[in-house]
């Protein structure tokens, strides 16, 4: 879509009442997209130096997006913020760090209760540890029809209950 048909309704067959909204004066679509931009590019070079097992420049640039998010937005975005702690967790867990590895999963867990993945996080972080007992609790809290999935795996993969 051109900035030109901005205001427009348009039928794309998917979304038959999508209303496009008016472009952003240039002075502040700049500074939107500019902080965007470095939250989204920090967060891109943290990937890849976590594909690449860099993993302490990976925590450096994700925690720097996580500022950086929280500068653009009172608060931040909450799925932008959700996607970062994951980000972190999965870093943390890599290094097995455990303390941090529960922490980021909290975060996650304040930030999409509802998303399992934030459940199944916290669950690693237990099962990671041994802890096998209190990861099917938190796979049960947050993945209840996948629980006795969960279960059989950790009978299979730990040789306990």
């Amino acid at each position: 879509m051109h900035f030109s048909d901005a205001g427009n309704t348009q039928d794309d067959g998917n979304h038959p009442h999508r209303t496009f909204c008016e472009p952003l004066p240039f002075n502040l679509m700049s500074l939107v997209i500019g902080a965007v931009t470095d939250s989204a590019g920090m967060v891109m070079r943290g990937n890849r130096f976590y594909h690449e097992k860099d993993y302490p420049q990976a925590l450096e640039q994700y925690k720097k997006a996580l500022v950086q998010e929280h500068q653009v937005t009172t608060g931040g975005n909450e799925l932008i913020l959700w996607n970062i702690h994951n980000r972190l967790c999965a870093t943390y867990t890599k290094l097995q760090d455990w303390q941090h590895v529960h922490s980021e999963a909290d975060e996650m867990l304040k930030l999409g209760p509802d998303n399992p993945k934030s459940w199944i996080r916290k669950g690693g972080a237990f099962f990671f540890q041994g802890k096998t007992k209190e990861a099917l609790e938190q796979y049960e809290k947050g993945t209840p029809s996948l629980a006795p999935r969960f279960s059989s795996l950790l009978f299979f993969s730990t040789g306990r209950n």
